[in-house]
């Protein structure tokens, strides 16, 4: 004859093959089976006859999973390369050609975006150099002399950055000297062209 024990323990077992999903834990299906168990007993005492127990299902508070929030997404910054802002100094503006408004590599690697007037032109209304009108009379020659000045030190700064761009290791730092190459070389080119204009300027005023 099965103890009371062991009879829990079988009716734990079969109600867990019969409702496997009903409960948690293992611990829950015998405390189901101790109720049954329990129940069993208290109907067989009390009446004269012996009737088989019907197995009652007793309810068993769970305790409700917390969902974790899921992160909010972070809104997307759009960038324009029309807008700038500060201000800027154009006597100042007008010796160097700078890049438009947009995202930009650092000389440490990191990319960061530019959009202040007095390290930005915009498309079309770039106050480069080469807008820089010729210069009459007694300040030709020293208008000249500045143009070379400035063309010797962004030769010399072309070239800084042609040996750092083959010993650099690392995208990013490529692609920064890579950008700054790119807007020498149109600056010389420019500074080439009012260097002539210049020039024929000062042979005119001669004859």
């Amino acid at each position: 004859m099965k103890t009371g024990l062991q009879w829990i323990l079988q009716e734990a077992k079969d109600l867990r093959k019969k409702y496997p999903k009903r409960f948690e834990n293992w611990k829950q299906y015998v405390a189901q089976a101790t109720a049954i168990y329990n129940s069993k007993n208290k109907k067989s005492s009390s009446t004269t006859k012996k009737t088989p127990a019907k197995k009652s299902i007793v309810k068993v508070e769970l305790k409700p999973k917390i969902m974790k929030k899921s992160a909010s997404k972070k809104t997307k910054i759009v960038y324009t390369k029309n807008k700038q802002r500060g201000t800027s100094n154009k006597t100042i503006d007008k010796q160097k050609k700078a890049l438009p408004p947009e995202k930009r590599i650092s000389k440490t690697g990191n990319a960061y975006y530019e959009y202040r007037k007095n390290e930005s032109d915009i498309k079309n209304t770039l106050l480069g150099i080469n807008k820089t009108p010729g210069i009459f009379g007694s300040n030709m020659y020293s208008h000249r002399d500045n143009i070379e000045k400035i063309l010797r030190e962004k030769i010399s700064l072309l070239d800084t950055h042609k040996k750092l761009l083959k010993s650099s290791v690392g995208s990013n730092l490529k692609l920064h000297h890579r950008q700054l190459i790119t807007t020498l070389k149109n600056q010389i080119a420019s500074l080439k062209k009012q260097l002539r204009e210049q020039n024929k300027l000062i042979n005119s005023n001669l004859r």
